[in-house]
């Protein structure tokens, strides 16, 4: 099943409507406004494409993906971007 995504800025409606769909079995989040909406699904997005990623990784290696966003001080003298211990 998949996640719903209540956005509602009132606290007590949104807070009654969580609690009406997890009481029936739904796996909720809820935010405020729509501009944490848009924020939340392009997380939730980011999230899939790496997990996607990850297991393409894993099949064809046989080991998980790691993503790296930059190099440790002490490989400064490699130029590969892999990190060295």
């Amino acid at each position: 099943m998949g996640k719903i995504l209540v956005v509602e800025d009132n606290d007590v409606l949104r807070g009654s409507v969580v609690q009406a769909l997890v009481e029936n079995g739904h796996n909720v989040s809820e935010v405020g406004d729509g501009e944490e909406a848009t924020e939340r699904l392009q997380e939730e997005e980011l999230r899939r494409r790496i997990d996607r990623h990850a297991d393409a990784e894993k099949e064809r290696t046989g080991s998980a993906a790691v993503c790296q966003t930059g190099k440790r001080p002490d490989s400064r003298n490699r130029n590969d971007g892999v990190w060295h211990d």
